[in-house]
């Protein structure tokens, strides 16, 4: 008799919101992979931190999809390909520190680099897109198609002679922020 009156007790109390979130496994991982991306993206150039911030943002990029792996393919695929990228992040990351050459053109390792980071968040996307089709629901918003384009007009920017302006920079971090704030908002 006291159980079911408990039980009954219970059920009309409201859940905390954050109790969910706690329990949710995905809003862990999507905050990684956010918070990764938003790191490996974001360069600083003092205090080491063009050193530092692209290390620990590979890092969260990998536990990330390290806890996504099983759910599909596709995840495996991005974090093997993670695995990858942080291993290439150390190895540049060593040649920079010892002054050693890098074994080709900068301009062709960065495109080399900007090809793998596609193919990561295209390969995370068809991801979250299988997530959402098993479970019978669509997508609010697709923010990795987001991050995608603007990677690439990103790249067609630094090509450019454009690669300096300001005018171009300050709509490129608008939209960079609204894309990875609806990344972010996936998982919750």
């Amino acid at each position: 008799e006291f159980d079911r009156m408990l039980s009954e007790q219970l059920d009309r109390q409201p859940v905390p919101e954050n109790a969910v979130h706690r329990v949710t496994p995905w809003a862990a991982s999507i905050g990684y992979l956010t918070w990764g991306l938003i790191l490996t993206t974001l360069h600083l150039d003092f205090l080491y931190l063009q050193y530092l911030l692209p290390t620990v943002g590979f890092a969260l990029l990998v536990l990330g999809l390290r806890s996504l792996r099983r759910e599909n393919r596709m995840f495996f695929a991005g974090w093997v390909f993670s695995l990858a990228q942080a291993a290439w992040h150390l190895v540049t990351l060593l040649l920079d520190v010892t002054a050693l050459p890098l074994p080709m053109d900068a301009t062709a390792l960065g495109l080399i680099v900007t090809g793998a980071d596609l193919i990561q968040l295209l390969l995370v996307r068809q991801g979250i897109k299988q997530v959402f089709a098993r479970a019978g629901q669509t997508m609010p918003s697709d923010p990795m198609l987001r991050v995608v384009i603007w990677q690439l007009i990103a790249v067609g920017l630094a090509l450019s002679p454009l690669a300096h302006s300001w005018l171009a920079f300050i709509p490129m971090l608008i939209f960079y922020i609204v894309s990875v704030r609806a990344l972010y908002s996936l998982g919750t």
